[in-house]
């Protein structure tokens, strides 16, 4: 189609449009006009379309104020972006298959304690824990002095040393943690966590002849890592006469203050101690079994403040026959619990028979909601090796999860941090239900 626009034509367009197909102008020019007019407005829009969209971004059309020259530039023939890497759960941390049973002492374990004792000194009843596919011991460091011969003592850490006061004392303990390997050896040194000694209080008091923190056991409470030790209070106590108490220290992500753990609605014995981690309570409180013949449960807060829970005694009998079987004095708890496969939660009980420095000790279940009755337990103790001592007492502290396998930390004659390997189902076909062994 060939069409020949007169000047008017033309001057019409650009300025008034379609005036210049008025009835004024010829008739031939109108024509002409309007066909101008017709293919202009079709023109007009094909390019408004084609920059639309071919030459402008869509976000650009829409309204956003960037450039062109600052719309990123795509290369076709470039791979796609990586998609975002959302954070990644640890891989579990595995013990070698080959593990069974192993013995840590001090000499096997680096360390700068420049603090020394005339009797021994020594690692003990050890605690794991599993933390950003890391695994964590957590031991006691104990040192020991006959009687008075103590010439240094540490000030709040074995890093640095003090004169010892005047008076009577014994041993001094500390917490102490390494990582370990997958053969349950340490491949960090072992530091000590810093404890506040209170000696401003030692110095007046002659009823403690044991300082620092003593037998930790390990526990989560919602997204942090705590011990569970015993110790001198670290404030003064309403019971004056409690000498021992309970107390939690978080330790992973980042060590804190431990705090003392009171109990508010009954009295308080004069050595509160292994109290064994439960499970998390209600409420922001963390459940503790206090006593295991009756069991009795204290749920405590943040801020150390406990109260009892509960206390059922379905078991009572079944302790008393082991009792006579193995001339016990007493059955006392005897490490943290660990929940099982299934949802019930497994501990060691362990027995002092009478007149013998030797504890046996028997696992234990007990059930998953209140009052956590003590639903199983062996009729026969759990053997344990004396390793590298060779003769003397053993006594289990802790039960851990490392992946598929359960470790049970216990020390031989108070001198190793000791471990045992277990398949879950080691320990719990050792278990008999309470009502079946009544009958």
């Amino acid at each position: 189609l060939h069409v020949t626009l007169d000047p008017c034509v033309l001057k019409e367009l650009v300025t008034n449009g379609n005036n210049c197909c008025s009835m004024e102008a010829s008739s031939n020019a109108r024509h002409t006009c309007a066909l101008s007019v017709f293919l202009a407005t079709v023109i007009s829009v094909v390019l408004y379309i084609g920059l639309a969209t071919t030459v402008l971004p869509f976000d650009h059309v829409a309204g956003n104020s960037q450039s062109l020259l600052d719309q990123p530039q795509h290369n076709n023939n470039a791979s796609a972006e990586p998609p975002l890497l959302l954070p990644q759960t640890p891989k579990p941390f595995v013990l070698n298959e080959s593990i069974q049973a192993v013995d840590l002492q001090l000499k096997d374990v680096q360390h700068s304690f420049v603090v020394k004792y005339s009797n021994r000194e020594g690692i003990y009843n050890p605690s794991l824990c599993v933390d950003e596919g890391n695994l964590y011991m957590y031991t006691r460091y104990e040192g020991r002095n006959q009687s008075g011969l103590y010439m240094s003592c540490p000030r709040n850490s074995p890093y640095e040393t003090l004169p010892c006061p005047t008076r009577d004392l014994r041993m001094i303990s500390f917490v102490a943690r390494c990582q370990l390997d997958a053969n349950l050896r340490c491949r960090t040194p072992l530091e000590a966590l810093s404890y506040d000694l209170n000696w401003s209080r030692v110095a007046v008091s002659i009823q403690e002849k044991q300082l620092g923190p003593e037998d930790p056991r390990v526990f989560k409470w919602n997204t942090k890592w705590f011990i569970a030790v015993n110790g001198p209070p670290l404030r003064a106590l309403d019971s004056k006469k409690t000498i021992r108490n309970m107390k939690i220290q978080a330790i992973l992500p980042r060590v804190e203050s431990p705090v003392d753990l009171v109990l508010s609605n009954t009295a308080m014995e004069r050595n509160e101690k292994n109290w064994a981690p439960l499970m998390a309570g209600f409420n922001d409180t963390y459940l503790f079994s206090r006593f295991f013949s009756p069991h009795q449960v204290v749920q405590c807060a943040r801020n150390g403040k406990c109260s009892i829970f509960s206390e059922s005694n379905e078991h009572d009998q079944v302790v008393d026959r082991l009792k006579n079987i193995y001339l016990f004095q007493s059955v006392h708890l005897g490490t943290n619990y660990i929940r099982l496969s299934d949802g019930g939660y497994l501990a060691l009980c362990h027995g002092l028979p009478t007149g013998q420095k030797r504890y046996l000790s028997f696992p234990y279940r007990v059930a998953a909601s209140p009052p956590y009755p003590v639903t199983h337990m062996a009729s026969r103790p759990v053997e344990f090796d004396t390793g590298i001592i060779g003769h003397g007492f053993v006594f289990t502290s802790s039960l851990a999860w490392v992946h598929d396998r359960i470790v049970v930390g216990y020390n031989v004659n108070d001198r190793t941090s000791s471990f045992r390997v277990f398949s879950e189902l080691e320990l719990v076909q050792t278990l008999k239900p309470i009502k079946a062994s009544l009958k």
